[in-house]
């Protein structure tokens, strides 16, 4: 048997009409995929064709990452607020003591009618207070957490006591500036309410009415000394008073009897210097 030769297959019409049919159409949906692509119809792959030229879009974590750190911002932003809207209440009330003080002073100074040693022992206290305050002023300004501002503050106000402790000692000192005024008021009027006396007797006034305000001076001048006792040992009382006895309550009794003594003095000075009006006008309108 003989070795035949390879087979060369000859290309028949149909064969090379399919070649061409297909190199064809390889070629026209390469040109249509370009033409469609041209105009935005088709996809064509990204990273086989272009380089990119923007920053691919952030991961889940770096994004949760970025809220975070926004949202920290935001939290310490508020806390910040907050503590600087605190620092502006404690400084106000600092400020109200620091006002409080001043005018303290300057009523110790115009007392012109208290004993000299209780009006100096008391300028010396409250110049005290007013340099406590301006050191806590410094502090509370320095304060950078809210329990430090907080500490600052409660000390700002439990080392002073400008209320509780210095307002009564500043109105006792002042009430008895005024009772001695009174006094010196009293004689002043008790001279001139003699010679109204003498007048309305001389124009011919009852003798009742005479009599009655006769009567209503004496009553002014005891009522003058029953004031003088109850008010002119206050100074002694509450001078020597401390914060720290404030502050464990061992002060407020002796500051409570003293508020409510100061409080029914201010009445009756008024009700004696409008009883000594009276007298003279009535003396006076017959």
């Amino acid at each position: 048997m003989g070795v035949h030769p390879p087979r060369r297959f000859a290309m028949t019409r149909f064969s090379r009409i399919r070649s061409t049919d297909v190199r064809a159409s390889g070629h026209r949906a390469a040109i249509a995929s370009l033409s469609l692509a041209a105009v935005g119809l088709v996809a064509v792959p990204v990273a086989s064709a272009v380089t990119p030229t923007t920053d691919p879009p952030p991961s889940r974590a770096s994004a949760t990452a970025t809220t975070a750190r926004t949202g920290s911002n935001r939290g310490e932003t508020g806390s910040s607020a907050k503590l600087e809207k605190a620092r502006q209440r404690c400084l106000s009330a600092l400020e109200r003591r620091q006002a409080t003080v001043r005018d303290d002073l300057a009523a110790v100074r115009d007392a012109t009618g208290a004993p000299a040693a209780d009006r100096n022992e008391l300028t010396g206290q409250l110049e005290g207070v007013a340099t406590d305050l301006a050191a806590a002023r410094s502090t509370i300004e320095a304060a950078d957490t809210a329990a430090a501002l907080r500490s600052a503050c409660t000390n700002m106000v439990s080392s002073t006591r400008v209320f509780r402790l210095y307002g009564p000692k500043t109105r006792a000192l002042v009430t008895t500036s005024r009772l001695h005024a009174l006094d010196s008021r009293l004689d002043a009027n008790e001279g001139r309410i003699e010679q109204a006396i003498t007048r309305a007797g001389e124009r011919g006034v009852p003798a009742e009415k005479i009599a009655a305000a006769k009567g209503a001076l004496a009553d002014i001048t005891t009522r003058i000394g029953d004031l003088h006792a109850e008010i002119d040992p206050l100074d002694g009382q509450l001078l020597p008073l401390t914060v720290a006895q404030v502050n464990d309550s061992s002060a407020e009794a002796t500051l409570s009897a003293a508020r409510t003594a100061l409080h029914d003095a201010r009445e009756h000075v008024a009700a004696i210097r409008a009883d000594l009006r009276a007298i003279r006008s009535d003396l006076g309108g017959h």
